[in-house]
């Protein structure tokens, strides 16, 4: 089987929508919603964009990102919007149920209507048009084993578009007008924002199954209609003899016969995948970079809109276009509207913050630049902080008339952070948003310093900590012995980031009576002193606790060591503490007369992300740090599995992130393992004779 892929990365923003096409000039917009790093957008219509975020939710904007809706439905693990009209949208979830449903929206995500049809345990919605609906619905497990294109009515019971041909597969992309258009093929593809091959064949439909029309045209090899404006249908064509740019953006009018090749020079692997009564949009390449496309009907008329990407964007796609030419789509995980014409003279311009990355409690002083001197009446501004925790949101300024820039301050919050978060702030004039990024990173203090008491002439033990984990880099602390030739200490530490603090050893000299010598660490300005305790006879102190890094949910075993063995019969009883809920070790460890360390078994919980955990071990005032590394859960990825009809012989293999795995195998999930796999040259290996094929 093969996985969906999907596109997200980073940025934010908001649009400004033209009500009239400006010929071929474009300017930019930034659309992402603030809640999110990163989205695409998938389809417009007047005045509305649908598209998803990387929290996996589906979300409908009407050209300001700081009022995006979201459309997520409520028990849905994830959704993303493909398709809009005037009145409604659509798009996919995946269901409570489980399986993926084909959904329609009418503006909010209480409004959702699941469209799965029965029979299927799995449905896409891409296009919707005047109350009907497109995609298809199919059926999977391991492999693909039915897919139809459908066309819904606003209700889970739709018509059925699967034409009588040799091709078991079929899917419906667009609509408009009461016409369908999409493919069939002799391979169900995974839903993908990628052209996958040359296997297809377009067609459209004009309601029922029998109105098919293959539009594949000559000297292709393969081919899929994406969209239609109710007279003509986009897509592309697949040829194996173009080496260089296999796949053509095509144009029909209705019959095989009628297409226009609008692959254009400069650009390779080109496609249409939306078009309004005019104009089409999609993609193409040029080398390994993505650029959004746009024609007018020929080759000769391309428009490549990444000229009008905003600095560090580099590749793009246009995946909708409404009426007035506002073209959607995305760029590099941007939401990104291509609108007609020359921006506003007066638009918001640049927002900045200076400094960018500062501490809890610290002023930042942010700057706002207009295109133009701003009209009369002034422009007004508002703002907002993604996270309120971080930083509160300014008030609302107003940029005086003929003024073309402006101050505003922003005061850091965070002062119970332990670790660096970013936070957002966005600016917008109604129609055009702005956003700047700030950093707050906490400040790292001294906590405590203390020293374990030791036997004169043997190694001791300190334990560092600070207020929080260190950051990035380390927290490099000075030590200092009062009396170096006592006791010696390492010249510096450096406590890792993320880490709450560190153990460093210490070296010492015979004494003839208990003797105190301080020890000092400085860090960032602040100094903390103790004392090391020598004594004349032996002192037991605990000196080590060293444990393997493992996978959340696996047990492990770990050692105490102390600096001298126990004297006594009863040995040395070692206290052990966890730092975190998902490490657990006994309460009580014991040590017996005469050794030097022991053993002991630990558990651990699955983890969504890598801890250190630390785990203290105390005796008798002593006490030291080990840290154990808990990694998630590794991925496992199966890169075949086949039975042999002849020789009655399973076989499967795998590979995984994490080399220390030990991986088993079977054919039905809900029952156990049937083996265990071997690793050979770096892959998992495992075979069985069955007398039957295991079930799909």
């Amino acid at each position: 089987m093969r996985s969906r892929r999907s596109a997200f990365a980073i940025s934010s923003g908001i649009l400004m929508m033209a009500g009239t096409a400006f010929g071929q000039q474009y300017h930019s917009n930034d659309l992402t919603p603030p809640v999110v790093t990163a989205a695409k957008l998938m389809g417009a219509s007047t005045g509305k964009q649908v598209g998803g975020g990387n929290n996996n939710h589906a979300y409908l904007l009407k050209g300001n990102a700081l009022a995006a809706t979201d459309l997520h439905p409520a028990g849905y693990w994830s959704s993303v919007a493909t398709a809009s009209d005037d009145i409604e949208e659509c798009g996919y979830g995946s269901g409570p149920l489980g399986g993926i449903h084909a959904l329609k929206w009418s503006g909010s995500a209480a409004s959702a209507v699941d469209l799965g049809p029965s029979g299927y345990n799995m449905s896409y919605c891409f296009g919707v048009d005047n109350g009907q609906q497109v995609g298809f619905a199919q059926n999977q497990v391991y492999f693909i084993t039915a897919s139809h294109a459908m066309l819904w009515s606003g209700t889970p019971t739709p018509v059925d578009l699967h034409p009588a041909t040799t091709y078991p597969y079929s899917r419906a992309t667009g609509i408009k007008g009461g016409e369908q258009v999409g493919y069939v093929s002799s391979f169900a593809y995974p839903v993908s924002d990628q052209a996958d091959g040359g296997l297809s064949r377009a067609y459209r439909w004009a309601g029922t199954a029998a109105s098919g029309v293959d539009l594949h045209p000559a000297l292709f090899d393969g081919s899929e209609a994406m969209a239609t404006n109710g007279v003509q249908q986009g897509g592309w064509g697949y040829s194996v003899l173009d080496t260089v740019s296999p796949r053509h953006a095509l144009l029909w009018s209705g019959t095989a016969q009628s297409v226009v090749d609008l692959s254009s020079p400069g650009f390779i692997n080109t496609r249409i995948l939306a078009m309004s009564a005019t104009q089409q949009v999609g993609e193409g390449w040029v080398g390994t970079v993505r650029h959004a496309l746009l024609w007018s009907g020929t080759a000769d008329t391309v428009l490549d809109l990444n000229q009008y990407l905003p600095p560090g964007y580099i590749n793009a796609v246009a995946t909708g276009i409404d009426a007035a030419g506002n073209v959607v789509g995305y760029a590099d995980g941007m939401a990104v509207v291509f609108a007609p014409g020359q921006p506003a003279a007066a638009a918001l311009s640049s927002v900045s913050l200076t400094p960018a990355n500062v501490a809890p409690g610290d002023l930042v002083q942010g700057a706002i630049n207009l295109a133009g001197p701003a009209p009369a009446g002034g422009v007004t501004l508002t703002f907002l902080s993604t996270n309120l925790a971080l930083a509160a949101t300014p008030a609302s300024i107003v940029i005086p008339e003929g003024q073309t820039s402006a101050t505003f301050t922003v005061a850091a919050l965070g002062l119970t952070l332990t670790a660096p978060q970013s936070v957002k702030i966005y600016v917008t004039d109604g129609t055009v948003s702005k956003v700047a990024p700030l950093i707050i990173t906490p400040i790292v203090h001294l906590s405590t310093l203390t020293a374990n008491p030791v036997e004169g002439g043997f190694t001791t033990y300190g334990t560092l900590a600070l207020s929080i984990p260190a950051q990035t880099g380390g927290a490099v602390v000075s030590l200092v012995s009062g009396n170096p030739a006592l006791v010696t200490v390492p010249a510096g530490i450096t406590v890792p980031a993320l880490s709450w603090g560190l153990s460093f050893s210490t070296t010492t000299s015979a004494v003839t009576a208990i003797t105190l010598v301080p020890v000092t660490a400085t860090f960032n300005g602040e100094t903390l002193t103790t004392q090391v305790s020598l004594n004349p006879a032996p002192v037991v102190s605990v000196s080590a606790v060293i444990m393997p890094a493992v996978v959340g949910g696996q047990s492990f075993t770990g050692v105490v060591t102390v600096t001298n063995f126990p004297r006594g019969v009863a040995g040395a009883t070692v206290t052990l503490v966890s730092g975190d809920s998902s490490v657990k070790v006994p309460a009580t460890v014991l040590i017996p007369q005469g050794a030097y360390s022991v053993s002991f078994a630990g558990t651990t919980s699955v983890v969504q992300g890598f801890k250190n955990v630390s785990v203290k071990a105390t005796y008798n005032g002593s006490n030291i740090t080990g840290l154990i590394a808990v990694s998630p859960v590794p991925t496992v990825t199966i890169i075949s599995a086949e039975y042999f009809l002849d020789t009655k012989l399973f076989k499967v293999q795998a590979n995984t992130t994490f080399a220390n795995s030990i991986l088993t195998y079977g054919t039905d999930p809900n029952s156990g393992p049937l083996g265990t796999m071997q690793i050979e040259l770096g892959v998992w290996k495992g075979s069985m004779l069955m007398a039957t094929a295991p079930a799909q």
